[in-house]
């Protein structure tokens, strides 16, 4: 099969966009993961399947249910960006445990693959956070990411191709089809988290300060410079790189933020207010010991943009906080400092609903695996909008009273095979949990790895 924008092209494009990636970045990468898998997340290297006599999907599931023994040191290339070398095998099968899911998982193989640029490949990815062409992005995970045997101009050409076929058909097709309200408001936050570690002290922030002086016009024709403060300039920046300038205030000034907000009927004067991820909270660091009960109108200080909230605290995260770096705070809702809120309408951004299911549903799901453990799945429940207490609630009175199973022992095991149930002990915790009998599903299991 040939470049296509399919689901796992989107979903690998939203994930690697709500870290920061630009485009050309996106693009440059995909050519490289299409070069080595096909863009297959299950693929097996094709002289390893000769040599092991296992198909993609029989070497995936048998890495999953513990009866291949082999996958960190058996040099068989395997995944999206066909790992290989054993110490990056071992750690990709722990950090797919550790999740609970299937060793042929798109987005945690996403996040694997991103760890490994942030940790061991900072030069990369700096690259596709910042190329100005897919062959950029491209010749940078080629030759220092992949690395592999032929290096030459005509493989260079050839996989920068593959990219500019991937933008072509995410032009053509819309990248953004399917975006709920939730996946809209991650988009930026996503940005924002991409970003968090920055210093001025190095410069690193600097692609944050391209960015806002790269919008024009510039508010109020105001050039920043690589040594002002930052916190308006970094979340206008987020705005501009996520394409909401439209219902985002974009300004360098906290001051002039609030007044574009008000102009934009978006400002929330209200300090109680208890926001959502993507709002963005200006601060007063004069406001007084009587804030619970007044309201604070005072000149604002700071800004930063909600990452979560969960209960009665909000999580920031704030560009220029002390000592000029990328960061997060916890504060509580009404707070000390709390000037106000900027509450951009997401919704006009959303092309699809999100899927509207019960409380009830999503604790099934969770118990099935399908949501990961946490913290990953509270966060991954947040963003989609879910009231995470209630799901939680619901999972535990599940697990207390024992749903009774309604599947046969045989599809539950199809299920442990396609990896739907993660890997034990998570997986034998979740199938007793839902009310199967765990040595009689992984008997099943047992026999069809035989067969």
């Amino acid at each position: 099969m040939g470049i296509v924008w399919g689901g796992v092209e989107r979903e690998l494009y939203a994930f690697f966009s709500s870290k920061g990636l630009c485009n050309n970045g996106i693009f440059g990468l995909f050519g490289n993961l299409y070069a080595e898998s096909g863009m297959k997340p299950g693929n097996l290297q094709n002289s390893s399947e000769k040599k092991l006599e296992l198909t993609d999907e029989a070497y995936t599931a048998a890495v999953d249910n513990g009866s291949y023994k082999n996958f960190v040191h058996d040099s068989a290339g395997y995944g999206l960006a066909q790992w290989t070398y054993w110490s990056r095998k071992e750690a990709m099968l722990a950090f797919h445990k550790a999740k609970g899911v299937s060793i042929g998982d798109a987005l945690t193989q996403a996040e694997f693959l991103y760890k490994e640029l942030s940790e061991s490949y900072p030069a990369v990815l700096k690259v596709l956070k910042t190329a100005t062409s897919i062959r950029e992005a491209s010749d940078a995970v080629l030759l220092q990411f992949e690395k592999p045997k032929d290096q030459s101009e005509t493989v260079r050409e050839k996989r920068a191709g593959y990219g500019q076929e991937y933008e072509a058909l995410y032009q053509k097709e819309g990248g953004n089809e399917g975006m709920t309200e939730a996946q809209a408001r991650q988009k930026i936050v996503g940005i924002m988290q991409g970003w968090i570690g920055l210093k001025r002290s190095d410069k690193s922030h600097a692609p944050i300060i391209d960015t806002y002086n790269g919008n024009k016009p510039l508010p109020r024709g105001y050039k920043v410079t690589y040594t002002d403060a930052y916190c308006a300039t970094t979340t206008s920046a987020a705005a501009i790189k996520a394409g909401y300038t439209d219902i985002i205030p974009v300004e360098c000034s906290c001051y002039y933020l609030i007044e574009k907000a008000k102009s934009m009927g978006i400002w929330q004067e209200n300090d109680a207010y208890i926001p959502k991820p993507g709002d963005e909270v200006l601060y007063d660091w004069e406001d007084g010991a009587n804030f619970a009960t007044t309201d604070n109108q005072g000149a604002p200080d700071h800004v930063g943009m909600v990452e979560a909230v969960s209960g009665s605290t909000i999580k920031v995260m704030e560009g220029n906080m002390s000592g000029g770096v990328v960061g997060r705070r916890n504060l509580q809702v009404n707070g000390r400092y709390i000037r106000g809120f900027i509450c951009p309408n997401y919704a006009s951004k959303a092309t699809e609903k999100a899927p509207e299911k019960s409380i009830d549903e999503i604790a099934t799901e969770v118990l099935a695996g399908r949501w990961g453990n946490n913290p990953e799945r509270k966060q991954r429940l947040e963003a989609a909008g879910y009231n995470y207490e209630a799901v939680q609630a619901a999972v535990n009175q599940k697990a207390k009273s024992g749903a009774s199973a309604k599947k046969s022992v045989s599809a539950v095991a199809q299920e442990v095979l396609a990896g739907k149930w993660g890997n034990n002990p998570a997986r034998k915790k979740a199938l007793e949990a839902a009310g199967y009998d765990y040595n009689a599903v992984q008997a099943e299991v047992n026999r069809l790895c035989r067969k």
